[in-house]
C-alpha cells in the first residue's frame, strides 16, 4: 500500500469560504440547461434507437443513461452525453478471461475473448438477424463450430444501422456520425441543438454474460462499501464493450453507478470534492496534458480513497475531502501507477509508455505546486 502525504503539508491554509465560493462560482452548472440538453438528447436517441432496433433487433431500444451527468459529476456545459446500448438476444457465449493468446497480446486481464458455438440454439424469442450471421463472426481455425464474436464487426454493424436510421428520419443534415477512433467503445454522433453542438456516445453492451460474479472484489477485510451495495453490485455484475477490434474489456460503467448513487447521503461531501477537482483538471490540467489525465482517473481515486476512509465522519468537512483527494492524486502520479479500483493493482489505468510516464512526473509537479499554493487557482476570478 502506498504511503500518502499528510495534509498537515499544505503551503497556505485553504479556507473553506474558498473552497465554497469555487464551487458555487466556477463548477456548479445550471440545472435547467442540463435539463433542457438531456430532454432534447434523450428524444433524439430515442428516436434512433427505435429505428435501429427495428432494423436489427440485436441492438436494444432501452438504453441506459451514463457518464457525468447521469452520475452528477457534470462540471462542464450539458454538450456531453453517454449512453449504453444493450446488445440483445444473446446465445450461451464462452467468455475466455486468460487465453494464452489475450496474454500474449495485453499486460492485464481486463481484455477477453467472447466466442459463440453455432451449434447452441439461440433464445426462442430471437429474431432475424441473429448473432449466428457472419456480420458479427470471425472462424476460428482450430474449432470449426466455434465463431469469435468479433468487437470491430458489431461496432462496424451497429454504426451502419445507426446511419440507416437517420436516413430513414431525415436527419443525416442535422446529426452527424464521426470516424470511429481505435480504441473507443462508442458511436458518436454530434447532434445541433440550439445552435449549440452536442456530442453523444451511443456503447453497446454485452450485459453481464458471466454465470457468476468472478473479480476479486471486495478485497479483505474492506469496509466499503457497505455490505448491502456490495450485494447490489454483484447482482448488476460485470459488463463487456468493445475497446479493442477483436477482444472485448470489462466495463464497470453500471457499477460504477451504483457505487456513487447515495454516496454522501450521509452528509459527505465526496461528490463536491471530485467536482471541484474535475473542474480543476479541465481548465487547468487539461490544455497542456490531454488525455494524459481524465475524469475517469480523479473517479478511480475518489473509490480508493473512500475505501481508505470508510467512515461518514471522514468526509463531513469539504476543506478535509478535497485536500484528500489531491493527496492521493500526487502519490499515484509520483508513482505512474493508478490501479484499476475493482481489478486493483495488476491493472493500470495511466498509460506505460515512456512518452506518458515522463509526462506524468511533469504533471505531478504541478500538482504539487497546486497544492503548495492552491489559492492561485481558488480564488474567485476579477
Amino acid at each position: 500500500m502506498y504511503a500518502f502525504h499528510s495534509q498537515q503539508n499544505y503551503g497556505s491554509s485553504l479556507q473553506s469560504g474558498t473552497l465554497f465560493k469555487f464551487l458555487q462560482e466556477e463548477v456548479q452548472i445550471s440545472r435547467e440547461d442540463t435539463k433542457r440538453a438531456v430532454d432534447y438528447v434523450v428524444k433524439e436517441v430515442e428516436a434512433i434507437l427505435e429505428k435501429v432496433c427495428a432494423k436489427d433487433p440485436r441492438f436494444g431500444s432501452e438504453f441506459l443513461r451514463s457518464g457525468s451527468y447521469r452520475e452528477r459529476l457534470q462540471v462542464s456545459e450539458p454538450n456531453e452525453f453517454d449512453f449504453l446500448v444493450p446488445l440483445e438476444d444473446f446465445p450461451t457465449l464462452t467468455v475466455r478471461c486468460g487465453s494464452k493468446y489475450v496474454q500474449e497480446q495485453f499486460p492485464d486481464s481486463s481484455y477477453l475473448e467472447v466466442t459463440r458455438d453455432l451449434r447452441s440454439p439461440l433464445p426462442a424469442a430471437a429474431s432475424s438477424p441473429s448473432w449466428g450471421q457472419k456480420d458479427v463472426l470471425d472462424p476460428l481455425p482450430s474449432h470449426p463450430n466455434n465463431f469469435l464474436v468479433k468487437p470491430d464487426k458489431v461496432m462496424s454493424t451497429f454504426k451502419n444501422a445507426v446511419n440507416k436510421a437517420l436516413e430513414l428520419l431525415n436527419k443525416t443534415g442535422s446529426v452527424d456520425v464521426h470516424r470511429r477512433r481505435q480504441g473507443t467503445p462508442a458511436v458518436t454522433l454530434t447532434i445541433i441543438h440550439c445552435n449549440e453542438k452536442i456530442d453523444v456516445d451511443l456503447v453497446p453492451f454485452i450485459k453481464n454474460p458471466f454465470p457468476s460474479w468472478h473479480i476479486g472484489w471486495p478485497r479483505p477485510c474492506q469496509k466499503w462499501p457497505s455490505a448491502d451495495k456490495v450485494a447490489e453490485i454483484k447482482n448488476i455484475g460485470v459488463d463487456l464493450v468493445a475497446k479493442h477490434p477483436t477482444f472485448w474489456r470489462y466495463s464497470f460503467s453500471r457499477i460504477e453507478r451504483t457505487l456513487l448513487e447515495g454516496i454522501d447521503s450521509n452528509g459527505g461531501r465526496r461528490k463536491d470534492s471530485l467536482r471541484i477537482l474535475k473542474k480543476i483538471r479541465l481548465d487547468h490540467w487539461k490544455p497542456r496534458y490531454g488525455k494524459l489525465l481524465v475524469s475517469y482517473h480523479l473517479k478511480t481515486i475518489l473509490f480508493w480513497a473512500c475505501e481508505k476512509y470508510p467512515n461518514a465522519y471522514d468526509w463531513n468537512d469539504l476543506v478535509v475531502s478535497f485536500k484528500r483527494l489531491v493527496d492521493y492524486l500526487i502519490i499515484y502520479l509520483s508513482n505512474c501507477h493508478l490501479p484499476h479500483y475493482f481489478l486493483g493493482h495488476e491493472v493500470n489505468l495511466f498509460k506505460p509508455d515512456d512518452e506518458s510516464q515522463m509526462r506524468l512526473k511533469e504533471l505531478h509537479k504541478e500538482v504539487i505546486t497546486f497544492k503548495c499554493n492552491p489559492e492561485c487557482i481558488l480564488m474567485p476570478k476579477g
